[in-house]
């Protein structure tokens, strides 16, 4: 049986490093997530854009993000970034995604043409 293949976005390391009480339980289930990816349960990927999205980060932040790919096996897709960028338009003109949050659907259009490397 194919292992389930999960296209991570940014937002899921911000909360695995959120402190405030009111995400506590969001913090734990992406960190279960993440020691699930890295027993092998399932497959978790990242994109150019989720790597590049931390790089205006303090170092140290910068630091444990990589940290966090490397230690759970987390892969970089790879995608044809002009059809991505197309689809995310398509999503975006189509209302799929709300223009109020257009990185989103860069994210879904990467995850949609992305294949592991």
């Amino acid at each position: 049986m194919k292992k389930l293949r999960l296209y991570l976005e940014t937002s899921l390391f911000g909360f695995y490093f959120d402190d405030d009480a009111v995400n506590a339980e969001k913090r734990k289930a992406v960190r279960t997530l993440f020691e699930q990816i890295k027993q092998g349960m399932m497959e978790g990927f990242v994109s150019g854009l989720v790597i590049g999205e931390p790089g205006k980060s303090p170092p140290a932040m910068l630091e444990n993000f990589m940290g966090i790919i490397k230690d759970s096996g987390i892969r970089e897709y790879e995608s044809d970034e002009d059809e991505a960028e197309a689809l995310a338009e398509k999503y975006l003109s189509e209302e799929v995604v709300p223009a109020s949050v257009g990185n989103d659907a860069v994210h879904v259009a990467l995850a949609t043409v992305g294949s592991s490397t």
